[in-house]
């Protein structure tokens, strides 16, 4: 779940860590009211909207992004790999649930990052029927920029807070996610292989990725 105060908060880093010399945390970044929280936390609940429901709902403007792949000698596969994204509106209501296959890798060397091991370009097949009006408005029809590097200071916070438990932030490594290679690159998420989310051994520092099958999962929702 992505309250209003995450939602918030994902705002105020993106711009704290990408703008330079910016400041760009509004009051609302990080002290959001405790009704919009509540109000958001139903919009996500059982009393809140269908999550595929579309009838009566703005566009996108944030998005989850979960997903699952192989690795094989030390590079992430295409074959097998899929996409999960939650599409968000600008309060953080949920608007649909959707995946998508990924069609093609490429790692990349076009990008750079402080903490991030390795850029790979995802490109996602299409999305789900349910899904589709809405992933038509959003960026995620077109290739994108995953790193895997080092567990962000500030996605390492917001774990056991509705997310992932914090007692595997040891194992884990940090996600990162770009639009472009000369867009801004957002920390948002954990990813490691099965013995990674068992909580066993200590995140990689140093390529290549372990072989096998690794589970990305969102802390922070993406624009």
């Amino acid at each position: 779940m992505h309250n209003l105060d995450a939602v918030g908060l994902r705002a105020c880093v993106f711009f704290g860590l990408v703008a330079a010399g910016a400041s760009a945390c509004s009051a609302k970044g990080g002290d959001s009211t405790a009704a919009e929280g509540d109000a958001a936390d139903e919009a996500g609940g059982d009393g809140g909207a269908d999550a595929n429901d579309t009838g009566a709902v703005s566009a996108p403007t944030w998005a989850t992004l979960a997903a699952t792949f192989t690795v094989s000698g030390g590079e992430i596969q295409a074959t097998g790999g899929a996409l999960r994204l939650g599409w968000l509106d600008a309060e953080g209501t949920p608007l649909c649930m959707g995946q998508a296959p990924i069609t093609a890798v490429a790692a990349t060397a076009e990008l750079s990052a402080e903490g991030v091991l390795q850029w790979w370009q995802l490109s996602p097949g299409g999305w789900s029927s349910d899904c589709a009006g809405i992933a038509a408005d959003s960026p995620f029809v077109a290739p994108f920029y995953l790193g895997v590097g080092e567990l962000h200071v500030e996605v390492e916070a917001r774990l056991g807070d509705d997310t992932v438990d914090a007692s595997l932030a040891h194992a884990l490594n940090g996600a990162y996610y770009s639009a472009t290679t000369d867009g801004p690159v957002y920390p948002f998420g954990v990813v490691g292989d099965a013995a990674a989310w068992r909580g066993e051994g200590t995140a990689l520092t140093a390529l290549p990725l372990t072989d096998g099958t690794w589970t990305l999962e969102p802390v922070y929702p993406l624009p």
